[in-house]
């Protein structure tokens, strides 16, 4: 049941985010930004008060009605139709999702409740959580350890969540709460497209081809993934699927509005991702830039540009990469730790020395876990290995 309170609340704020809740772009893309939006501000918050069962509970309750006001106004004003029900009987769709929903979390709660083997989680996951939860953020942490330095906002929602209960209570259980998300919907799509064949009036959404066809790649993530240790790397896969998801349907929009919107979506997300792990900023740019592109050769400039589509997604990113750049320079004194490449004249800065020696040590780990200097730093021959080594985790 945890994962589906936790699927239902992203789900209601990214529908009043979004703006719709009839639609399958509610089902596959709400739960998403809902998640954009709680790490918005979790991470404005963050920089007042620390994220502690007081903060949480409140926040929760808050956000639960103010979103729930918000998506009910929406349902009254805009209720189904007719033609818009599907045809088969709502008590079967939803009985359909709630069954693949509880087929998707048996092999995630299996993964999710296995042992720890991430070192990472002792050395400075559970450091990072309990410094957020016991304090708001502290200026200099990464003079203390330089991996505190990391500025990652995938830690702000594990801590939300946990500080809801006993301590730690669900650290490893929530970090499946993601993967379970994806996996249920990319199953839900491809049970939506067997059932198209048969009972439905109407033709599967592009979102819906492309999460049918995501399969693979959500079990793939389950797989490599050390669930257990709620990595950072679990939601930035997660995120980066979904981003893949929605860069496809988007090449199938057809209309100005309807690529504006997408284009809105992507360009969000893709900040997104980069706020909940910097590594991610090469895909997240491809994925934007292309997007872009895409756009302004479809519709061109004057229409893609006419509405108010292009203002809130430009405040949207603001929202959220204005407060995680402030993050970066409060613990390290760079936002884009651990380069150098902008520097924030702070004093509570981590010498400009360490964090250059741990950016190429974080670079040679990334290539090959205690690494050949000579071979990671100059050569190729690493690549062989590091894809091997990635394939060998599927085992």
């Amino acid at each position: 049941m945890i994962y589906v309170a936790c699927g239902f609340y992203l789900w209601l704020l990214g529908v009043a985010l979004l703006g719709e809740w009839k639609t399958a772009r509610s089902l596959f893309r709400a739960p998403w930004l809902g998640y954009a939006v709680l790490i918005e501000c979790l991470q404005i918050a963050h920089l007042f008060t620390a994220i502690n069962p007081q903060f949480s509970r409140t926040f929760l309750a808050a956000s639960v009605l103010c979103a729930g006001g918000v998506v009910g106004f929406k349902v009254l004003r805009t209720p189904l139709k007719a033609k818009q029900l599907p045809a088969m009987s709502p008590f079967l769709w939803f009985g359909l999702l709630f069954a693949v929903a509880w087929l998707a979390f048996r092999p995630v709660f299996n993964i999710a409740t296995q042992k720890i083997v991430n070192y990472d989680v002792g050395y400075y996951y559970l450091q990072t959580i309990a410094w957020t939860t016991a304090f708001p953020i502290v200026p200099g942490l990464g003079n203390l350890l330089l991996h505190l330095g990391f500025n990652q906002s995938a830690f702000l929602a594990p801590a939300f969540l946990d500080s809801l209960g006993p301590r730690l209570w669900g650290y490893s259980l929530l970090g499946g709460v993601l993967p379970w998300l994806g996996l249920s919907l990319s199953i839900f799509a491809l049970v939506q497209g067997v059932c198209a064949l048969f009972v439905m009036r109407r033709r599967l959404e592009p979102i819906e081809k492309a999460y049918a066809i995501s399969l693979p790649a959500w079990i793939y993530t389950l797989l490599i993934n050390n669930i257990s240790g709620n990595s950072p790397d679990i939601a930035l896969a997660c995120l980066q699927i979904h981003l893949f998801s929605c860069f496809a349907s988007f090449l199938a929009a057809r209309g100005s509005k309807a690529i504006r919107l997408q284009l809105s979506e992507l360009i969000i997300l893709s900040a997104l991702t980069i706020c909940v792990k910097l590594n991610s900023v090469f895909f997240s740019a491809a994925i934007g830039l292309l997007s872009i592109g895409v756009a302004l050769t479809r519709i061109g400039a004057p229409r893609l540009f006419r509405g108010k589509q292009a203002i809130y997604a430009t405040l949207a990113v603001l929202v959220l990469c204005l407060p995680w750049a402030a993050r970066g320079i409060i613990v390290s004194g760079y936002p884009l730790f651990p380069s150098t490449a902008l520097v924030a004249p702070v004093a509570w800065r981590v010498p400009k020395s360490d964090v250059s020696n741990f950016y190429d040590i974080t670079v040679d780990w990334g290539r090959q876990p205690y690494p050949d200097l000579a071979k990671v730093r100059n050569t190729f021959a690493w690549v062989p290995e590091f894809l091997q080594r990635n394939w060998e985790m599927t085992d």
